[in-house]
């Protein structure tokens, strides 16, 4: 949980109600709910203990309910999201497969790569002997 820098601190600014953040990073968690240890503006830090609406009842809980908590705080504080986008409507399906869904944010095929190179070099290697061959 420590990648999202942002979701943390805008945890601690709306429920930790630490308006003076600068940073945070989560110290730990458990079925009740997460401790931040946050930086000040004033260099002085500070653990704050957030709790979460509902007791979770397993470790499957947890991701939705910090999503959740984070689009909460992320529009009550009127920032910008910072989760990924729930549903792949940009996805686009293989037409070899009506089922499977390619991610959008995967790179080109590496194999595709490599011939699309290969046929670049050609290309390069044709142009280039003919040009001398007809000096």
């Amino acid at each position: 949980m420590n990648t999202h820098p942002f979701t943390l601190l805008a945890y601690a600014k709306y429920f930790g109600e630490a308006k003076m953040a600068i940073s945070a990073r989560m110290t730990g968690i458990d079925s009740n709910g997460f401790i931040v240890m946050v930086k000040n503006e004033d260099e002085t830090e500070e653990e704050i203990e957030i709790k979460f609406k509902q007791r979770l009842k397993g470790y499957e809980e947890v991701r939705p309910v910090l999503e959740d908590m984070s689009k909460e705080a992320e529009e009550a504080l009127g920032l910008p999201s910072t989760r990924p986008p729930s549903d792949f409507s940009t996805a686009t399906r293989s037409p070899s497969s009506k089922n499977s869904i390619q991610n959008p944010f995967t790179g080109p095929n590496p194999i595709a790569a490599i011939l699309i190179i290969f046929i670049f070099l050609f290309a390069v290697y044709q142009l280039t002997t003919r040009y001398l061959l007809n000096d």
